[in-house]
């Protein structure tokens, strides 16, 4: 049962880093065709997605190392690293895309455009979190 279990985080792991090779390349390309200015809602899809992202990452890394009810791991410690590890990516991105803004010349969207996407990251992750809540279980019995 734990080769399943560490076969399912392992393609969690892959499935993350193919999504994050795919939204980089979102990125340059948004970037390049200012695609972040011309479609409304770009931004906040790329922040829901990298949410989505991250939490295949942080959940992948969870099953793949086969986690045990012994190691004093539970449901809830999972979800609280899935939310600080989020945080934690959500503010370096954020840091980048206000540096991002400063260098080029533009008008940073304010706060309310920052929790917006700090809002889409972490419901990208949760749906990651419900859909794997299963998997996490069975690897805790």
């Amino acid at each position: 049962m734990n080769d399943t279990k560490s076969s399912i985080g392992r393609r969690l792991i892959i499935l993350g880093i193919v999504f994050l090779i795919f939204l980089a390349f979102l990125h340059l390309f948004a970037v390049a065709s200012d695609a972040y200015f011309i479609i409304w809602w770009f931004d906040i899809f790329m922040h829901g997605f990298g949410g989505v992202t991250i939490g295949l990452l942080i959940i992948g890394f969870f099953l793949h190392i086969n986690i045990k009810k012994e190691s004093g791991t539970s449901l809830k410690k999972i979800f609280i690293s899935l939310v600080i590890y989020m945080f934690i990516a959500m503010i370096i991105w954020e840091i980048f895309e206000y540096i991002s803004f400063i260098l080029h010349s533009q008008i940073w969207n304010g706060w309310s455009d920052t929790i917006q996407d700090i809002i889409m990251g972490y419901m990208g992750s949760f749906v990651v979190f419900l859909s794997t809540r299963k998997y996490i279980q069975s690897s805790l019995a």
